[in-house]
């Protein structure tokens, strides 16, 4: 028991510390990169197959879920082509920055709702103040002209929480790393820690 403890204990100093949130790295390198053809490319369809979605899928999702893959993300486990599969253990809800009880941080996702159904996800490059912040997301547009859930490339973004919009921000999902001090808890009580080893990982789908 001692011995699986102390291998735990090691695994989690390994691991790649949630201060740095290298995520975040990883998503800032696409910055400017443009599609070619409708949700094709390269880098497009690298990412798309990432989480084995048709090629031509919308791909905010799938560029989120590949950087979470690059970085070694622990939390959330979600690996998915529907930007709306990550709103589920341990997001928060958009109600909660409003009413102050939460500051999105750098590396949160941050997910969108335009249907029941479909939205649209990016990730928090640093820390907002209220309601409003920076973002980089894929498959947006470079500003507010232009489709902000379908667009052509991978840009960065001021966006705010406002509950009354159509296309809106639902939620916000920390993304944690094994050294992070919940999980490292977590490894030290060799306890169930529900949104690591909670459910699988979503599968691929076309949802955006």
């Amino acid at each position: 028991m001692r011995s699986l403890f102390v291998s735990l204990l090691c695994l989690s100093s390994l691991l790649l510390s949630s201060s740095s949130q290298p995520h975040v790295d990883t998503a800032l390198t696409y910055v400017g990169y443009a599609e070619h053809g409708n949700n094709r490319g390269h880098l497009v369809d690298t990412w798309n197959r990432n989480v084995g979605a048709p090629l031509g899928s919308p791909y905010c999702a799938s560029f989120v879920s590949y950087c979470l893959d690059r970085a070694h993300a622990l939390s959330p486990r979600v690996r998915s082509a529907s930007s709306r599969a990550f709103a589920a253990s341990g997001s928060i809800s958009a109600d909660k920055v409003l009413r102050g009880e939460y500051i999105p941080q750098r590396g949160d996702l941050v997910i969108w709702r335009r249907t029941p159904t479909l939205g649209h996800i990016g990730i928090v490059t640093e820390e907002w103040r209220k309601a409003r912040g920076r973002t980089v997301e894929a498959n947006t547009s470079n500003g507010e002209s232009g489709s902000q859930w379908n667009g052509g490339g991978v840009y960065e973004r001021i966006r705010s929480v406002s509950l009354y919009n159509h296309f809106r921000i639902t939620h916000f999902v920390p993304v944690r790393y094994a050294n992070d001090r919940g999980v490292v808890q977590w490894l030290e009580r060799g306890v169930h820690y529900p949104d690591v080893a909670g459910s699988s990982p979503a599968s691929a789908t076309t949802q955006h």
